[in-house]
């Protein structure tokens, strides 16, 4: 009798059914990944406008933002409104996890910080990867909007650039890291700003004389005043409020001085920006000013404000709102002949490099509201004033 045989799959054919079986496995789980991480970072977009939400209605109703214990709590609530405790988001959600695409596990947190006032807020988050209209990374809502940079005190990119922010630095759009902090760059005409007030430097009280520094000092030698004498005040993009000298990295003599021996610059003057930055001159402000909307009439560097005419389309241009992203910040200014902190929430002001005479300097402002010692206005300020009072800085690359 003869056994008819079967034909079967041969060992290669299996191994190839396998290999398959395993590929088409692979894509799969693949797939699946992607999709859980879009998910995950949907939602992270989700939760941060329920936030933004949150705190808008308890604005509304206290007239400022929760401190930070109250957010911490993992409740949004007030106990101040007419009704008694009002309650805008029952549980503070916290980020999903794991962490997606380069976000650490510090930045996979829903960070959230108050300025002094209570009049602003920052939220920081991080994305791993495009999400709508929003790209992959670290994220910084406001209210004002969500900027594409880490908020300050948040987790930062390991890819962003380190040492004195000139070493790796290449093109405009990087960021800067400097006295580690990490600050955006934005490409506004010819020129190359940093979208933050420079926040470097070791807090004193306001009235106290900021120290001695030269071209040779590192970030923590130099001195800053913080809005309202809390450190606080320096947090939300709001950096430091420096005296001219400061900013310059003179003598604290030099703030009452014709300009010769130690006192005497050259231009461009790097001062308290890192390597190959530079504290912008009169003439580099107005060049701001004509690029982002302004004519040479009503932005005339030679204006005197308010007395003369009013520089007004740059105004719209520069505020946190802006198309340019300068994102212009009300941080106020410490004045000495106030003896105060005064103008936070309605005037931003920064230094130039370009003296006026032996004791005041040329600055450029932008606000709403009344300023300190002029009326409402809608455009930029440009102006001189005493140096020994403080300002803020924006430094621009070389």
């Amino acid at each position: 009798m003869f056994h008819k045989f079967k034909k079967a799959f041969t060992l290669i054919e299996l191994l190839v059914v396998i290999a398959i079986i395993g590929l088409l496995a692979t894509i799969a789980i693949v797939a699946l990944n992607n999709a859980r991480s879009k998910a995950r970072d949907a939602r992270r977009v989700a939760d941060v406008k329920q936030i933004q939400t949150a705190l808008d209605l308890y604005y509304n109703d206290a007239g400022h933002y929760p401190l930070n214990n109250i957010f911490a709590s993992g409740t949004i609530f007030t106990t101040s409104t007419v009704t008694g405790t009002t309650t805008y988001m029952q549980i503070v959600p916290h980020a999903p996890t794991p962490t997606d695409g380069s976000c650490n596990v510090a930045a996979n947190t829903y960070s959230y910080a108050v300025d002094s006032e209570g009049k602003a807020y920052n939220i920081g988050y991080c994305l791993g990867g495009p999400a709508g209209s929003m790209a992959a990374g670290y994220k910084c809502a406001t209210p004002d909007g969500v900027f594409n940079l880490a908020c300050a005190g948040a987790a930062t990119s390991t890819n962003m650039v380190g040492g004195s922010g000139a070493a790796n630095f290449t093109s405009c759009g990087d960021q800067v890291s400097y006295g580690g902090i990490n600050y955006d760059t934005v490409q506004i005409g010819a020129q190359c700003w940093m979208r933050q007030n420079l926040n470097i430097g070791t807090m004193v009280s306001g009235g106290v004389n900021q120290s001695d520094v030269s071209a040779s000092s590192s970030p923590s030698d130099f001195q800053k005043y913080c809005y309202g004498g809390w450190a606080t005040g320096c947090d939300n993009n709001n950096g430091g409020l420096y005296q001219w000298h400061t900013v310059m990295a003179l003598p604290a003599a030099c703030d009452n001085h014709d300009g010769s021996g130690v006192c005497n610059i050259s231009y461009p003057r790097q001062g308290i920006c890192p390597s190959n930055w530079h504290v912008p001159s009169d003439v580099e402000w107005n060049t701001l000013e004509l690029a982002t909307g302004g004519d040479s009439s009503s932005c005339s560097n030679t204006r005197y404000n308010p007395s003369d005419s009013n520089c007004s389309a740059p105004y719209w241009t520069l505020m946190t709102n802006d198309t340019t992203h300068f994102s212009a910040t009300f941080s106020g200014v410490y004045s000495v002949p106030n003896a105060s902190f005064i103008s936070s929430g309605t005037n931003g002001v920064w230094w130039s490099s370009t003296a006026n005479d032996l004791t005041t300097s040329w600055w450029r402002g932008v606000g709403t509201g009344l300023y300190y010692y002029s009326s409402t206005r809608t455009y930029v300020f440009r102006s001189y004033y005493g140096r020994t009072s403080g300002f803020s800085v924006r430094c621009v690359h070389d």
